[in-house]
């Protein structure tokens, strides 16, 4: 089956007054509109993703400086894909070919092998189900090691939540968020210490106003609920609206990104809000690494909510 639009076949989930839009080109989220309000900040049918809107992002998230890497004793060098900054930008997925089997009209499983490559040699399934119901999209994430040696793995998804009209920015929204600990990063974005968040001004524990902090800053030590979850809710300047992204265990690092670097008039726009399992540049520092041997499966769930809307 082939599509006319530069991101492949279109898939559509429904459920109640929520729909959802999957995109053969990278399997990840174009659309999420709830009573026909897009509450993603995304791209047009006729256009293909900008600025990683709603792709998957693997073998890794992020960046890998210089897009060296050494694993198992053996060094490997990726294509660089942001040469302004030297680096090996998110994975090799987002640009594949995904294919989509439908289960029901709220459920779809999105699939892809990734074969061998020139600085990945390795081989990984990706089987990534997507669920539209009453608590909104959740996201359920299966990546087995199909090849005879182990390889390194990480993943994180891309979506830009966007709860405000397009007249307005982020900088009114308000913001609440789990992370306890922040990366400092060089002018590569590339970590290079961390810091803890008591009384500084990038702690969103508390529920606060976005207003003008730039982000683009990775966190961890993520405050969990009861049930082992972190989460990340966003609201508008009224607080009427408000929208709830969880992340479980396999998920120990968060990226927000208000998009500061677009064009003037696209910048703070949405939040990029960014479950992660590694840390950026995790294949050189080995922070959140995952290494899958042979047949293991590494297994992650994530989700969007609509609280009030």
């Amino acid at each position: 089956m082939t599509s006319k639009y530069p991101s492949g076949i279109q898939y559509e989930l429904n459920y109640k007054n929520q729909k959802v839009i999957l995109v053969q080109v990278g399997g990840g989220i174009r659309s999420y509109s709830i009573a026909n309000n897009e509450i993603l900040d995304t791209y047009p049918i006729d256009e293909m993703s900008h600025h990683s809107q709603g792709q998957i992002l693997s073998p890794w998230p992020n960046r890998i400086k210089d897009g060296k890497y050494c694993f198992d004793e053996k060094r490997y060098q990726l294509d660089i894909n942001e040469v302004n900054k030297n680096t090996a930008i998110h994975g090799l997925v987002r640009w594949r070919n995904w294919d989509g089997v439908k289960i029901k009209s709220n459920i779809i499983k999105m699939t892809h092998v990734l074969l061998p490559s020139p600085g990945y040699p390795f081989s990984l399934y990706f089987e990534i189900t997507y669920h539209l119901g009453d608590n909104g999209l959740k996201i359920n994430t299966k990546v087995t090691n199909i090849g005879s040696c182990p390889a390194p793995f990480g993943i994180g998804y891309h979506p830009y939540l966007k709860i405000n009209s397009n007249d307005n920015n982020i900088d009114e929204c308000f913001l609440q968020s789990p992370g306890t600990t922040r990366l400092i990063s060089d002018s590569s974005s590339i970590p290079i210490s961390k810091k803890d968040l008591d009384k500084d001004e990038f702690d969103f524990r508390d529920e606060k106003q976005i207003a003008k902090l730039k982000l683009d800053t990775c966190f961890t030590n993520l405050k969990r609920d009861t049930t082992g979850l972190a989460n990340v809710y966003l609201s508008d300047k009224t607080k009427k609206k408000k929208i709830r992204l969880w992340m479980d265990s396999s998920y120990e690092f968060l990226m927000l990104f208000s998009g500061d670097t677009f064009s003037i008039d696209k910048q703070r726009k949405s939040l990029a809000i960014e479950p992660m399992s590694c840390a950026p540049n995790a294949f050189q520092s080995g922070l959140g690494l995952i290494t899958l041997i042979p047949n293991d499966t590494f297994k992650g769930n994530w989700g969007i909510s609509p609280i009030q809307y």
